[in-house]
């Protein structure tokens, strides 16, 4: 599939060197792994600095982003909580008007019925 996608894209790149036996598509695409690594990490220093008031400033940066992150969970724990209440008293209100229904339903038969017989004894 790499292979392929390297042949449809032509991958060509004079710059790299060819390398022993391995496809010239290979080589390229090592090569231009390697180079954006090896930026990358240049660029984005993952070691903290020797100096102490920066790593101060910086786990003082991080305890915020933290904090603020807990805070914004504790309002949405909380938000969750009202949520699932107001859905549980959705829950027992749907039951007992289903209930209601169910008893006016029957009540309707009745009703229907005794009209019904009303009828049949008026004959």
């Amino acid at each position: 599939m790499i292979r392929e996608a390297a042949l449809r894209a032509k991958v060509g790149d004079l710059r790299v060197p060819g390398r022993g036996r391995d496809p010239r598509y290979h080589v390229i695409l090592k090569d231009w792994s390697q180079q954006i690594t090896e930026k990358f990490e240049k660029k984005n220093n993952q070691v903290s600095p020797d100096d102490p008031k920066v790593n101060e400033e910086l786990l003082r940066m991080l305890i915020e982003k933290v904090d603020k992150v807990e805070a914004a969970s504790a309002v949405r724990d909380e938000r969750d909580r009202t949520f699932q209440a107001a859905m549980e008293r959705i829950s027992i209100q749907k039951e007992k008007l289903s209930s209601k229904d169910e008893k006016i339903k029957l009540q309707e038969r009745q009703i229907k019925k005794f009209q019904n017989m009303l009828h049949a004894a008026q004959k």
